[in-house]
């Protein structure tokens, strides 16, 4: 992982005059946690941010108590006044739940805090009927850096830089079915790509197996295999024609300006999955700045009525739904979904026909943190990395899997059979080919009841 670099604090002008607006709550402890987990000392941060720079516009903060609740008083800063109709932005900052120099650290990744006309009149907003993911629970690996530390709540310009001689690409959609990528470097960018040709995660962090596709302002000539690319005249970009809801299974890039960087550099991506008609099994193995529904799943590449399944919370007993209704994700009550897509964890999607989605974002750089399964429960499990490689080298293997805990999985997102391994005599038995975890596709841990609960720290897969 590269240094990362913290700019000033952000700054906050405080009100001359007495004046309060509460924003409230209570966080919960994460899943899997021990019985004594501590929730004090949290920082909950309400803020707003600039839409270019992606730093802190204002904020106001609190810390939770030993109940782990908090109470912000929204007016602490002129700069989030007055307060209006529409979005804010809520999260918590990521802390270590002990001093020792290996303890996990836990926080809340920014979300969406709606204010509407109501609250203004009150005075005052329960944070917990918001309904965020994980409803105020603490996730391991989560959570946004403290304005009182640093200038911007996530990875925003000046807060992390990438390698020497490489560039930070960013990847979005364009003009419906086109990628592209641009930058902000303003020496000679040079940009590789890697494709897979089947679609199952052939991202590999070495410089062998990456081909220059542009060079100089220009793309390189007599390329074979990668579609079309177009340089974006007056720009710092490069378009990918045809590769949303098409073109080549997926496909990786870098950008440097030394060569011999490439294997340093930091990559984006592109993966297709191909989906039937009914229901099928997905995972997004890759991260998604925005990782709302709408901005990871395009609504117009599926049909109305097309719908969702997950869970608020990854233990839950019950499961939440998100349906295509006038080309926009609603949850049940016919409100904007406030689904945000997480690595970790697989979905259901019901799809009315056969259709290829197209999932773009960046190559995951970061440890993945873990992934719970309660004792006796069955989880559906996110594809973390778009790397091919076995479940044992994913986290999965022993001393993290216990003897009868199965593995459950589909070769295609709704193929009609089920394949199972199991884990017996310290090790997952079945055909090779089963023992293989494949992006973007989900697959079930079952954890068998009496071996307690699994707790499995997240890497990236090796064949």
């Amino acid at each position: 992982m590269p240094a990362v670099v913290f700019a000033a604090p952000a700054k906050q002008i405080i009100p001359p005059y007495p004046t309060t607006f509460w924003a409230y709550g209570s966080l919960t402890a994460p899943v899997g946690a021990a019985a004594n987990f501590s929730l004090a000392g949290y920082r909950v941060v309400l803020y707003l941010k600039d839409a270019q720079t992606l730093k802190y516009n204002g904020y106001s903060y609190a810390d939770t108590d030993a109940n782990g609740q908090f109470k912000i008083n929204a007016h602490g800063d002129l700069q989030l006044l007055p307060l209006r109709e529409g979005d804010y932005f809520f999260g918590v900052v990521k802390k270590a739940e002990n001093a020792n120099a290996d303890a996990k650290k836990y926080g809340i990744n920014e979300e969406k805090l709606p204010f509407v006309q109501a609250d203004l009149t009150n005075g005052y907003k329960n944070v917990n009927t918001i309904p965020l993911p994980f409803n105020l629970q603490l996730v391991e690996g989560e959570g946004i850096n403290d304005p009182t530390v640093t200038d911007g709540p996530g990875t925003g310009p000046g807060e992390e830089e990438p390698p020497a001689g490489t560039v930070k690409l960013s990847i979005a959609r364009h003009a419906f079915n086109n990628i592209k990528l641009s930058w902000t470097d303003p020496g000679r960018v040079k940009i590789y790509a890697r494709v897979g040709v089947v679609g199952d995660g052939a991202f590999l962090p070495e410089a062998n197996g990456w081909t220059k596709v542009y060079d100089a302002g220009a793309v390189v000539p007599d390329l074979v295999g990668f579609g079309n690319f177009q340089v974006v005249a007056d720009e710092k970009a490069l378009l990918h024609n045809g590769e949303v809801g098409g073109g080549l299974a997926e496909v990786y890039y870098r950008g440097v300006t030394d060569d011999n960087a490439l294997a340093t550099a930091w990559a984006v991506g592109k993966i297709n999955i191909s989906v039937g008609e009914g229901m099928n099994v997905l995972s997004f193995p890759l991260e998604i700045q925005d990782s709302s529904i709408e901005k990871v799943l395009f609504s117009d590449m599926l049909t109305a009525g097309d719908s969702i399944y997950f869970k608020s919370k990854p233990d839950s007993a019950n499961t939440d739904k998100a349906t295509i209704v006038g080309g926009v994700w609603r949850d049940d009550l016919g409100a904007i979904s406030p689904l945000r897509i997480t690595q970790k964890y697989g979905y259901w999607l019901q799809a009315s026909k056969n259709r290829t989605l197209t999932i773009l974002g960046d190559v995951p750089r970061g440890d993945a943190g873990s992934t719970v399964v309660t004792d006796g429960g069955m989880l559906i499990v996110g594809v973390f990395y778009p790397t091919k490689g076995t479940f044992a080298s994913a986290g999965f293997g022993a001393g993290k899997a216990a003897n009868g805990d199965s593995i459950y999985f589909k070769l295609l997102a709704n193929s009609a059979n089920t394949q199972k391994i199991e884990f017996a005599g310290g090790a997952w038995t079945g055909l090779v080919n089963d023992l293989v975890i494949r992006a973007p596709l989900g697959f079930w841990y079952q954890r068998k009841l009496g071996n307690g609960v699994g707790e499995f720290n997240r890497t990236m897969p090796t064949l």
